[in-house]
């Protein structure tokens, strides 16, 4: 799962005084869809998220933070599989284990490019 891409910054300390204490994210799990990115020759299967939290937790990314991104609106969601192109609409709207159930989450983990040092950050409030 995403919060966040295309954050020009590789320093992870930069991240984390921006979301640092934000609380905990509940996320609510969907059923399966799919999309086919402009760039490539595949189609992405991913499970639907519902997540206010989350959206909330992007968008003050986006305000305190730089970034170069191609899409203008952030869905959250689960990235299963990379599949043919074509091939992403055998996977559309199927239940999985998880639809219907929810987590929360207190840390999320920046990872740097292109080096690839993972970094968790806490979101509990202090």
């Amino acid at each position: 799962m995403t919060v966040f891409y295309g954050l020009t910054t590789e320093d992870a300390n930069t991240v984390e005084e921006v979301i640092a204490g934000f609380g905990p994210v509940k996320i609510d799990f969907g059923e399966t869809m799919y999309f086919t990115p402009s760039k490539g020759d595949c189609d992405v299967v991913v499970l639907e998220i519902d997540s206010p939290d989350l959206i909330r937790l992007h968008d003050l990314i986006a305000s305190r933070l730089e970034y170069h991104s191609d899409y203008t609106t952030y869905i959250p969601h689960l990235t299963i599989a990379y599949v043919h192109r074509g091939r992403g609409q055998d996977y559309d709207d199927l239940p999985v284990r998880i639809t219907g159930q929810s987590i929360v989450m207190d840390e999320v983990v920046f990872s740097a490019r292109p080096n690839g040092v993972k970094t968790p950050i806490s979101l509990k409030r202090s």
